[in-house]
């Protein structure tokens, strides 16, 4: 894009994490003026490497990134700092290490790109109350009852869960916020207490469930979510389309990853 704009020949720079620079393209004649850009300074030593080692070959060099990290170890010369999580349509990643410091507590190093996973709650994890069941206790006024006794159904096998990475995962639940202490401790009942729940604030109604936990996917930069209920899966996936959305149903044949038609360039 820079190139197109600045109507300049383009060529190529590999630069393998962790790894030394090297010219993946012809390269221009030294001495001249190149002007090195990527979209993001995370760490910012992918790009310190690249720009040394253009630099050492005698280059004029000017770096562009259309973000920087503020803890970015190399701040370019033109770059904007990024207001926050940062995440590119074509990445499913982690692309600040301010952002993996805050989310992941400092347990991830910052020179990592890893997976980072959301989990449903009813439904992937516990038994979810069937719609007519729920539908039932809405219309005789014993949907406060039903709920309570949801907390004493146990956990779904460990065969039957999503192959995730608990220290890389949040739980995020159509349950309202009413209900996170009971939550929380059956959660710590059965292994999972140090999981991070984020439930459906108040004055968010029941079906606007799939809007919350696709907002909250976004503003964690969450790269996979795995959703209990088909419905939403589509709609969680049209409405965070960079993030690998599956619908994670009781049965087997019933688990795998959905599209929805405005995620993959369509109209909803």
């Amino acid at each position: 894009m820079a190139a197109h704009l600045l109507s300049l020949p383009l060529y190529a720079v590999d630069c393998p994490r962790g790894g030394k620079a090297r010219w993946h393209s012809a390269s221009p004649p030294p001495p001249c003026r190149i002007v090195l850009a990527d979209e993001i300074a995370a760490t910012g030593r992918t790009m310190a490497e690249a720009c040394g080692f253009l630099r050492g070959l005698g280059y004029d060099v000017l770096t562009l990134t259309l973000f920087h990290d503020p803890a970015s170890r190399f701040i370019p010369d033109l770059s904007i700092p990024a207001p926050a999580y940062i995440q590119f349509p074509w990445e499913f990643r982690d692309r600040s290490p301010g952002t993996l410091a805050a989310r992941m507590n400092g347990r991830v190093s910052h020179d990592s790109e890893e997976d980072f996973f959301g989990v449903d709650l009813d439904g992937v994890i516990a038994p979810d109350i069937r719609r007519r069941q729920y539908r039932r206790a809405v219309r005789s006024g014993e949907i406060d009852r039903l709920v309570a006794a949801r907390s004493k159904l146990a956990m779904n096998p460990q065969t039957s869960l999503p192959p995730v990475d608990w220290r890389r995962t949040v739980i995020v639940t159509g349950r309202p916020e009413c209900d996170l202490a009971a939550t929380r401790a059956w959660l710590a009942e059965h292994g999972l207490g140090t999981v991070p729940v984020y439930a459906r604030p108040e004055g968010i109604p029941p079906e606007a469930s799939a809007a919350h936990k696709a907002r909250t996917i976004a503003d964690l930069g969450i790269t996979h979510f795995y959703e209990s209920d088909l419905l939403q899966a589509l709609e969680i996936s049209r409405l965070a389309p960079a993030t690998a959305v599956y619908w994670w149903g009781r049965n087997p044949d019933r688990r795998f990853r959905v599209f929805a038609a405005s995620a993959i360039g369509g109209k909803s």
